[in-house]
Protein backbone atom coordinates (compact mmCIF):
# COMPACT_ATOMS: atom_id res chain seq x y z
CA UNK A 1 0.00 0.00 0.00
CA UNK A 2 1.43 3.36 -1.05
CA UNK A 3 2.39 5.76 1.69
CA UNK A 4 0.09 8.74 2.17
CA UNK A 5 1.38 12.01 0.74
CA UNK A 6 1.98 14.56 3.53
CA UNK A 7 -0.18 17.68 3.26
CA UNK A 8 1.38 20.79 1.78
CA UNK A 9 1.09 23.96 3.79
CA UNK A 10 1.05 27.32 2.09
CA UNK A 11 3.91 29.58 3.11
CA UNK A 12 2.59 32.85 4.49
CA UNK A 13 4.78 35.67 3.27
CA UNK A 14 5.34 38.79 5.34
CA UNK A 15 3.17 41.68 4.14
CA UNK A 16 4.67 44.85 2.71
CA UNK A 17 4.41 48.08 4.72
CA UNK A 18 4.48 51.34 2.77
CA UNK A 19 4.42 54.71 4.53
CA UNK A 20 3.62 57.67 2.29
CA UNK A 21 5.26 60.94 3.25
CA UNK A 22 5.50 64.37 1.67
CA UNK A 23 9.30 64.23 1.48
CA UNK A 24 10.21 60.54 1.86
CA UNK A 25 8.54 57.15 1.48
CA UNK A 26 9.44 54.27 3.79
CA UNK A 27 9.02 50.69 2.64
CA UNK A 28 9.83 47.30 4.11
CA UNK A 29 8.38 44.04 5.40
CA UNK A 30 6.27 43.33 8.47
CA UNK A 31 8.27 42.09 11.44
CA UNK A 32 11.39 44.08 10.57
CA UNK A 33 12.62 46.65 13.13
CA UNK A 34 13.21 49.34 10.49
CA UNK A 35 12.29 50.04 6.86
CA UNK A 36 14.26 48.34 4.14
CA UNK A 37 14.61 51.64 2.30
CA UNK A 38 13.72 55.32 2.70
CA UNK A 39 13.11 56.77 -0.76
CA UNK A 40 12.52 60.38 -1.81
CA UNK A 41 8.87 60.80 -2.76
CA UNK A 42 9.68 61.96 -6.27
CA UNK A 43 8.24 60.41 -9.40
CA UNK A 44 8.88 60.78 -13.11
CA UNK A 45 6.24 62.08 -15.49
CA UNK A 46 5.86 60.50 -18.95
CA UNK A 47 8.00 63.31 -20.41
CA UNK A 48 10.83 62.58 -17.95
CA UNK A 49 10.27 65.54 -15.62
CA UNK A 50 10.72 64.82 -11.89
CA UNK A 51 7.87 65.99 -9.64
CA UNK A 52 6.68 65.25 -6.13
CA UNK A 53 4.30 62.33 -5.74
CA UNK A 54 2.05 64.59 -3.65
CA UNK A 55 1.77 67.16 -6.45
CA UNK A 56 -1.89 68.01 -7.03
CA UNK A 57 -1.35 70.12 -10.16
CA UNK A 58 -0.80 67.21 -12.56
CA UNK A 59 -3.64 65.47 -14.37
CA UNK A 60 -5.15 62.21 -13.02
CA UNK A 61 -3.81 60.26 -16.00
CA UNK A 62 -0.26 61.55 -15.45
CA UNK A 63 -0.51 60.82 -11.74
CA UNK A 64 -1.71 57.28 -12.39
CA UNK A 65 1.17 56.57 -14.77
CA UNK A 66 3.71 58.17 -12.42
CA UNK A 67 2.57 56.05 -9.46
CA UNK A 68 2.58 52.91 -11.61
CA UNK A 69 6.21 53.46 -12.60
CA UNK A 70 7.25 54.42 -9.08
CA UNK A 71 5.60 51.50 -7.27
CA UNK A 72 6.84 49.04 -9.91
CA UNK A 73 10.41 50.20 -9.22
CA UNK A 74 9.79 49.88 -5.46
CA UNK A 75 8.63 46.27 -5.78
CA UNK A 76 11.13 44.99 -8.33
CA UNK A 77 14.24 47.07 -7.53
CA UNK A 78 13.98 47.75 -3.79
CA UNK A 79 11.86 44.96 -2.30
CA UNK A 80 12.79 42.47 -5.06
CA UNK A 81 9.55 40.57 -4.66
CA UNK A 82 6.46 39.81 -6.68
CA UNK A 83 3.57 42.12 -5.81
CA UNK A 84 1.06 39.28 -6.30
CA UNK A 85 2.50 37.30 -3.38
CA UNK A 86 2.14 39.79 -0.53
CA UNK A 87 -0.60 41.84 1.07
CA UNK A 88 0.26 45.51 1.55
CA UNK A 89 -0.44 47.93 4.41
CA UNK A 90 -0.33 51.59 3.40
CA UNK A 91 0.30 54.20 6.10
CA UNK A 92 -1.56 57.22 4.79
CA UNK A 93 -2.00 60.46 6.68
CA UNK A 94 -5.41 61.58 7.82
CA UNK A 95 -4.94 64.98 6.19
CA UNK A 96 -3.93 63.68 2.75
CA UNK A 97 -6.34 64.08 -0.14
CA UNK A 98 -8.78 61.32 -1.01
CA UNK A 99 -7.55 61.29 -4.61
CA UNK A 100 -4.18 59.96 -3.41
CA UNK A 101 -5.93 57.04 -1.71
CA UNK A 102 -7.92 56.25 -4.85
CA UNK A 103 -4.80 56.42 -7.04
CA UNK A 104 -2.88 54.06 -4.75
CA UNK A 105 -5.78 51.61 -4.67
CA UNK A 106 -6.10 51.61 -8.45
CA UNK A 107 -2.38 51.13 -9.10
CA UNK A 108 -1.80 48.48 -6.43
CA UNK A 109 -4.79 46.30 -7.33
CA UNK A 110 -5.22 46.87 -11.06
CA UNK A 111 -1.63 47.33 -12.28
CA UNK A 112 0.43 45.40 -9.69
CA UNK A 113 -2.30 42.89 -8.75
CA UNK A 114 -1.62 42.79 -5.01
CA UNK A 115 -4.00 40.39 -3.19
CA UNK A 116 -5.27 42.94 -0.62
CA UNK A 117 -4.72 46.54 0.49
CA UNK A 118 -5.24 47.97 3.98
CA UNK A 119 -5.04 51.71 4.69
CA UNK A 120 -3.91 52.63 8.20
CA UNK A 121 -3.35 55.99 9.86
CA UNK A 122 0.31 56.36 10.95
CA UNK A 123 -0.75 58.22 14.09
CA UNK A 124 -2.61 55.14 15.31
CA UNK A 125 0.50 52.94 15.06
CA UNK A 126 2.90 55.11 17.06
CA UNK A 127 2.06 53.74 20.51
CA UNK A 128 3.13 50.07 19.99
CA UNK A 129 6.71 51.12 19.23
CA UNK A 130 7.25 53.33 22.30
CA UNK A 131 5.64 51.43 25.18
CA UNK A 132 2.39 50.50 26.93
CA UNK A 133 0.57 53.75 26.15
CA UNK A 134 -2.83 54.32 24.60
CA UNK A 135 -3.50 58.01 25.34
CA UNK A 136 -1.43 61.06 24.49
CA UNK A 137 -0.87 64.05 22.26
CA UNK A 138 0.97 63.28 19.03
CA UNK A 139 2.97 66.17 17.57
CA UNK A 140 3.98 65.08 14.08
CA UNK A 141 6.50 67.58 12.65
CA UNK A 142 7.17 66.57 9.08
CA UNK A 143 6.63 68.67 5.98
CA UNK A 144 3.85 70.34 8.00
CA UNK A 145 2.97 70.05 11.69
CA UNK A 146 0.00 67.94 12.74
CA UNK A 147 -1.36 67.86 16.28
CA UNK A 148 -3.54 64.82 16.98
CA UNK A 149 -4.78 63.92 20.48
CA UNK A 150 -5.40 60.19 20.89
CA UNK A 151 -7.49 58.60 23.63
CA UNK A 152 -7.48 54.81 24.05
CA UNK A 153 -6.10 54.34 20.52
CA UNK A 154 -8.82 56.50 18.95
CA UNK A 155 -8.19 60.03 17.74
CA UNK A 156 -10.29 62.86 19.19
CA UNK A 157 -11.69 64.22 15.94
CA UNK A 158 -12.82 67.64 17.14
CA UNK A 159 -9.42 68.56 18.59
CA UNK A 160 -7.14 68.06 15.57
CA UNK A 161 -5.00 70.92 14.33
CA UNK A 162 -2.84 71.45 11.28
CA UNK A 163 -0.05 74.04 11.01
CA UNK A 164 0.98 74.29 7.34
CA UNK A 165 3.63 76.97 7.88
CA UNK A 166 5.44 75.06 10.62
CA UNK A 167 7.41 72.09 9.42
CA UNK A 168 10.07 71.29 6.87
CA UNK A 169 8.28 73.28 4.15
CA UNK A 170 8.06 76.32 6.42
CA UNK A 171 11.69 75.86 7.45
CA UNK A 172 12.80 75.91 3.81
CA UNK A 173 10.81 79.08 3.12
CA UNK A 174 12.22 80.78 6.24
CA UNK A 175 15.77 79.68 5.35
CA UNK A 176 15.42 81.19 1.87
CA UNK A 177 14.57 84.53 3.46
CA UNK A 178 17.55 84.60 5.83
CA UNK A 179 20.10 83.01 3.47
CA UNK A 180 21.17 86.24 1.69
CA UNK A 181 21.87 87.97 5.03
CA UNK A 182 25.56 87.27 5.60
CA UNK A 183 26.12 83.93 3.87
CA UNK A 184 28.70 83.51 1.13
CA UNK A 185 28.41 81.06 -1.76
CA UNK A 186 31.18 80.09 -4.16
CA UNK A 187 31.19 77.48 -6.90
CA UNK A 188 33.65 75.55 -9.03
CA UNK A 189 33.30 73.47 -12.17
CA UNK A 190 34.52 69.91 -11.69
CA UNK A 191 36.18 67.89 -14.41
CA UNK A 192 35.25 64.28 -14.99
CA UNK A 193 37.00 62.10 -12.42
CA UNK A 194 37.91 64.98 -10.10
CA UNK A 195 37.81 64.14 -6.42
CA UNK A 196 35.49 66.50 -4.58
CA UNK A 197 37.61 66.92 -1.47
CA UNK A 198 41.11 66.95 -3.00
CA UNK A 199 40.68 69.16 -6.06
CA UNK A 200 37.97 71.49 -4.84
CA UNK A 201 40.35 74.25 -3.71
CA UNK A 202 42.24 74.33 -7.03
CA UNK A 203 39.03 74.30 -9.05
CA UNK A 204 37.52 76.98 -6.84
CA UNK A 205 40.54 79.29 -7.09
CA UNK A 206 40.75 78.94 -10.87
CA UNK A 207 37.01 79.56 -11.16
CA UNK A 208 37.27 82.72 -9.07
CA UNK A 209 40.20 84.02 -11.14
CA UNK A 210 38.32 83.46 -14.39
CA UNK A 211 35.25 85.42 -13.26
CA UNK A 212 35.52 89.18 -12.86
CA UNK A 213 32.10 89.76 -11.27
CA UNK A 214 32.04 91.23 -7.74
CA UNK A 215 31.88 88.74 -4.89
CA UNK A 216 28.57 90.07 -3.53
CA UNK A 217 26.79 89.78 -6.87
CA UNK A 218 28.25 86.30 -7.43
CA UNK A 219 26.92 85.12 -4.07
CA UNK A 220 23.44 86.46 -4.81
CA UNK A 221 23.39 84.73 -8.20
CA UNK A 222 24.66 81.44 -6.79
CA UNK A 223 22.10 81.48 -3.96
CA UNK A 224 19.40 81.43 -6.63
CA UNK A 225 20.98 78.27 -8.07
CA UNK A 226 21.03 76.41 -4.76
CA UNK A 227 18.53 73.70 -3.95
CA UNK A 228 17.57 75.08 -0.55
CA UNK A 229 15.63 71.93 0.33
CA UNK A 230 18.81 69.82 0.06
CA UNK A 231 20.75 72.37 2.11
CA UNK A 232 18.14 72.18 4.88
CA UNK A 233 18.25 68.38 4.87
CA UNK A 234 22.03 68.52 5.29
CA UNK A 235 21.66 70.98 8.16
CA UNK A 236 19.10 68.82 9.97
CA UNK A 237 21.20 65.68 9.62
CA UNK A 238 24.52 67.18 10.72
CA UNK A 239 24.60 70.77 11.95
CA UNK A 240 21.27 72.23 13.00
CA UNK A 241 20.46 72.76 16.68
CA UNK A 242 17.69 74.68 18.38
CA UNK A 243 18.91 77.50 20.61
CA UNK A 244 17.83 77.72 24.25
CA UNK A 245 14.84 79.71 25.48
CA UNK A 246 16.90 82.36 27.32
CA UNK A 247 19.33 82.79 24.44
CA UNK A 248 16.48 83.21 21.94
CA UNK A 249 15.11 86.14 23.96
CA UNK A 250 18.49 87.86 23.79
CA UNK A 251 18.67 87.29 20.03
CA UNK A 252 15.15 88.64 19.58
CA UNK A 253 16.08 91.77 21.54
CA UNK A 254 18.98 92.37 19.14
CA UNK A 255 21.70 91.98 21.78
CA UNK A 256 25.23 91.95 20.42
CA UNK A 257 27.60 89.07 21.02
CA UNK A 258 30.05 89.37 23.90
CA UNK A 259 32.06 87.34 26.43
CA UNK A 260 28.89 86.17 28.22
CA UNK A 261 26.99 85.80 24.94
CA UNK A 262 29.28 83.92 22.52
CA UNK A 263 28.12 83.39 18.92
CA UNK A 264 27.51 80.08 17.21
CA UNK A 265 30.47 79.09 15.01
CA UNK A 266 30.21 79.56 11.26
CA UNK A 267 30.06 76.35 9.22
CA UNK A 268 31.09 75.60 5.62
CA UNK A 269 28.93 73.25 3.54
CA UNK A 270 30.21 71.58 0.39
CA UNK A 271 28.11 69.61 -2.04
CA UNK A 272 27.93 68.71 -5.73
CA UNK A 273 25.11 69.10 -8.20
CA UNK A 274 23.17 66.01 -9.23
CA UNK A 275 25.07 65.65 -12.52
CA UNK A 276 28.42 66.07 -10.72
CA UNK A 277 29.63 68.92 -12.95
CA UNK A 278 29.60 71.70 -10.38
CA UNK A 279 30.48 72.05 -6.72
CA UNK A 280 29.26 74.63 -4.23
CA UNK A 281 30.68 75.91 -0.98
CA UNK A 282 28.18 77.65 1.28
CA UNK A 283 29.41 79.43 4.41
CA UNK A 284 26.63 79.99 6.96
CA UNK A 285 26.99 82.36 9.88
CA UNK A 286 26.25 81.25 13.41
CA UNK A 287 23.38 83.72 13.69
CA UNK A 288 21.69 82.19 10.65
CA UNK A 289 21.92 78.75 12.25
CA UNK A 290 20.34 80.05 15.45
CA UNK A 291 17.53 81.83 13.64
CA UNK A 292 16.60 78.89 11.42
CA UNK A 293 14.53 77.02 14.02
CA UNK A 294 12.82 80.18 15.27
CA UNK A 295 10.12 79.65 12.65
CA UNK A 296 8.42 77.28 15.13
CA UNK A 297 8.39 79.80 17.98
CA UNK A 298 7.60 83.10 16.24
CA UNK A 299 3.90 83.91 15.61
CA UNK A 300 2.66 83.06 12.13
CA UNK A 301 0.06 84.98 10.13
CA UNK A 302 -2.64 83.72 12.51
CA UNK A 303 -0.65 84.73 15.58
CA UNK A 304 0.07 81.11 16.57
CA UNK A 305 3.30 79.40 17.55
CA UNK A 306 3.92 75.69 18.00
CA UNK A 307 3.66 75.87 21.85
CA UNK A 308 0.44 77.92 21.72
CA UNK A 309 -1.09 75.46 19.23
CA UNK A 310 -0.23 72.57 21.58
CA UNK A 311 -1.94 74.32 24.49
CA UNK A 312 -5.05 75.09 22.42
CA UNK A 313 -5.33 71.47 21.27
CA UNK A 314 -5.13 70.31 24.90
CA UNK A 315 -7.93 72.73 25.82
CA UNK A 316 -10.10 71.29 23.03
CA UNK A 317 -9.91 67.85 24.66
CA UNK A 318 -12.39 66.76 27.36
CA UNK A 319 -11.44 67.91 30.85
CA UNK A 320 -10.77 64.40 32.14
CA UNK A 321 -8.20 63.81 29.36
CA UNK A 322 -6.22 67.05 29.56
CA UNK A 323 -3.87 65.85 32.29
CA UNK A 324 -3.04 62.72 30.26
CA UNK A 325 -2.39 64.84 27.17
CA UNK A 326 0.00 67.15 29.05
CA UNK A 327 1.93 64.24 30.55
CA UNK A 328 2.15 62.17 27.34
CA UNK A 329 3.36 64.44 24.55
CA UNK A 330 4.96 62.44 21.74
CA UNK A 331 7.02 64.38 19.19
CA UNK A 332 7.69 62.43 15.99
CA UNK A 333 8.67 63.24 12.43
CA UNK A 334 11.90 64.21 10.73
CA UNK A 335 12.17 67.59 12.46
CA UNK A 336 12.01 65.96 15.91
CA UNK A 337 15.62 64.82 15.44
CA UNK A 338 16.97 68.39 15.67
CA UNK A 339 19.13 68.77 18.77
CA UNK A 340 17.59 70.61 21.74
CA UNK A 341 14.24 70.96 19.92
CA UNK A 342 12.10 69.11 22.49
CA UNK A 343 13.69 70.85 25.54
CA UNK A 344 13.02 74.19 23.82
CA UNK A 345 9.34 73.28 23.30
CA UNK A 346 9.13 72.30 26.98
CA UNK A 347 10.57 75.66 28.10
CA UNK A 348 8.24 77.57 25.79
CA UNK A 349 5.20 75.68 27.13
CA UNK A 350 6.01 76.52 30.77
CA UNK A 351 6.56 80.18 29.84
CA UNK A 352 3.35 80.39 27.81
CA UNK A 353 1.01 78.93 30.46
CA UNK A 354 1.85 81.95 32.63
CA UNK A 355 0.34 84.33 30.08
CA UNK A 356 -3.14 85.73 30.62
CA UNK A 357 -4.67 83.64 27.83
CA UNK A 358 -3.79 80.32 29.50
CA UNK A 359 -3.07 81.13 33.17
CA UNK A 360 -6.64 80.56 34.39
CA UNK A 361 -7.16 77.39 32.35
CA UNK A 362 -3.96 75.58 33.38
CA UNK A 363 -3.50 75.16 37.14
CA UNK A 364 -0.09 73.74 38.14
CA UNK A 365 0.56 72.08 34.77
CA UNK A 366 3.16 69.38 34.29
CA UNK A 367 4.41 68.75 30.76
CA UNK A 368 6.18 65.48 30.02
CA UNK A 369 7.54 64.29 26.70
CA UNK A 370 7.53 60.58 25.93
CA UNK A 371 10.87 59.38 24.60
CA UNK A 372 10.96 57.15 21.54
CA UNK A 373 14.03 55.42 22.98
CA UNK A 374 16.40 54.01 20.40
CA UNK A 375 13.78 54.28 17.65
CA UNK A 376 14.48 57.26 15.35
CA UNK A 377 11.50 59.64 15.48
CA UNK A 378 10.99 59.53 11.72
CA UNK A 379 10.26 55.75 11.62
CA UNK A 380 8.21 55.37 14.82
CA UNK A 381 4.90 54.96 12.95
CA UNK A 382 6.38 52.51 10.43
CA UNK A 383 7.86 50.34 13.18
CA UNK A 384 4.59 50.35 15.13
CA UNK A 385 2.72 49.13 12.07
CA UNK A 386 5.36 46.45 11.55
CA UNK A 387 4.75 45.20 15.10
CA UNK A 388 0.97 45.20 14.74
CA UNK A 389 0.95 43.45 11.37
CA UNK A 390 3.42 40.83 12.54
CA UNK A 391 1.17 40.17 15.56
CA UNK A 392 -1.91 39.76 13.29
CA UNK A 393 -3.65 42.69 14.95
CA UNK A 394 -5.52 43.73 11.81
CA UNK A 395 -8.30 41.31 10.84
CA UNK A 396 -9.14 40.34 7.28
CA UNK A 397 -12.22 42.54 7.10
CA UNK A 398 -10.06 45.63 7.66
CA UNK A 399 -8.48 45.10 4.22
CA UNK A 400 -9.85 45.53 0.74
CA UNK A 401 -9.28 42.42 -1.36
CA UNK A 402 -8.56 42.44 -5.07
CA UNK A 403 -11.59 40.27 -5.83
CA UNK A 404 -13.88 42.74 -4.06
CA UNK A 405 -12.37 45.66 -5.91
CA UNK A 406 -12.68 44.07 -9.36
CA UNK A 407 -16.22 42.92 -8.62
CA UNK A 408 -17.67 46.12 -7.21
CA UNK A 409 -15.42 49.06 -8.06
CA UNK A 410 -16.10 51.56 -10.82
CA UNK A 411 -14.89 55.11 -11.47
CA UNK A 412 -17.99 56.44 -9.71
CA UNK A 413 -18.05 54.43 -6.49
CA UNK A 414 -14.39 53.91 -5.53
CA UNK A 415 -14.68 56.59 -2.86
CA UNK A 416 -17.61 54.78 -1.26
CA UNK A 417 -15.82 51.42 -1.27
CA UNK A 418 -12.73 52.66 0.59
CA UNK A 419 -13.14 51.95 4.29
CA UNK A 420 -12.71 54.92 6.57
CA UNK A 421 -13.58 53.13 9.82
CA UNK A 422 -13.20 49.40 10.41
CA UNK A 423 -15.16 47.84 13.27
CA UNK A 424 -13.81 44.56 14.53
CA UNK A 425 -16.04 42.36 16.66
CA UNK A 426 -17.82 44.02 19.57
CA UNK A 427 -15.15 45.99 21.38
CA UNK A 428 -12.11 46.20 19.07
CA UNK A 429 -11.91 49.07 16.63
CA UNK A 430 -9.21 50.17 14.25
CA UNK A 431 -9.23 53.93 13.79
CA UNK A 432 -8.18 55.86 10.71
Amino acid sequence: MAAATPPRFAVQRSPVILEMGSKFIKVGFAGDPSPLAIIPSVGKLPGGKLVSLMNESITPAERLEMFTMFLSDVYFKVLQTNAKDRKIFVLLNLFDTHSLQKTLMSVLITALEVPAVCFVSPHMTIFPSIGPLHTGLIVDIGSVTRLIPVSHNSSIVGAWDLLPGMGFAGLVKHFKDILPNGSQVTSAKLQAGDDHSDNFEDSLNSSLRSEATPESSRSEDLIQELNVSDVCLELINRWLACTTFSRSKRLLAGEKYGPDFPPFPDIPLRFNTVDGTKSYELCLTGRQLEETMEVFFQPNIDGETLPSAILKVILKCPIDLRRAMMENIIVVGGMAAVKNFIPRINSELYAMVKEAEFAEKFQNPTFRFVSTGKVPPNIVAWRGCSILVHADYFPDNASFSRDDYLLRASPHNVSNLLKEWCYVGKDRRISR
